[in-house]
């Protein structure tokens, strides 16, 4: 066996798992090698100076306390998955809202893109022309409420813009404030 072969059977040793034999091959070989003998001595000391430090006891309620904290961050883990959905939520309703509102500015509007579907109808029965020009009629009167209701809420919008600005900001300090407050009701879960 060479020196490294060794140094493992010391390691063995201090670990307690080395038998007699094994003790005796080590003993025999660090009376011929210095190196080894060193080694030897000094893993003895450094192990000597590990066994004189015993490590801390943890508290009688550890585990109650470890229990405690990992429900603390499953809950906070779960509030926040329901935050960042509804946040989703409100940024898919804000998307719509800007979208039906920003159709009334666009020249291809609600009723010229639904009235294409009334070309197709050429190719159907009788029947479902009917239908088609029917529901082409409610279309129209539906976009044209929704043309009229978009105007409106747009004359409304540039006339009050700052005013909708600063209420916006408002209303989003009051819901930072309420959260804040709400958090450290239930002891500052974040």
């Amino acid at each position: 066996m060479n020196c490294k072969s060794y140094g493992d059977l010391m390691m063995k040793y201090f670990d307690g798992d080395c038998n007699d034999i094994e003790f005796a091959q080590l003993k025999l070989h660090m009376k011929t090698c210095k190196t080894c003998a060193e080694e030897f001595e000094n893993l003895g000391v450094v192990m000597a100076g590990l066994n004189q430090y015993t490590s801390p006891e943890p508290p009688q309620d550890f585990e109650v306390q470890v229990m405690n904290r990992i429900n603390t961050l499953e809950y906070a883990s779960k509030r926040k998955f329901k935050n960042m959905l509804t946040l989703l939520l409100c940024i898919i309703a804000a998307g719509i809202i800007f979208a039906v509102m920003t159709l009334g500015w666009n020249e291809h509007g609600i009723t010229e893109s639904m009235g294409k579907s009334g070309q197709l109808a050429g190719y159907f029965s009788s029947f479902t022309v009917v239908l088609m020009s029917m529901s082409n009629v409610a279309l129209d009167v539906f976009s044209a409420m929704l043309r009229t209701l978009v105007n409106v809420n747009m004359a409304i919008v540039k006339t009050y813009y700052n005013v909708f600005i600063v209420l916006g900001a408002m209303f989003i300090a009051v819901q930072t404030m309420l959260t804040y407050y709400i958090r450290q009701s239930y002891g500052g879960a974040k």
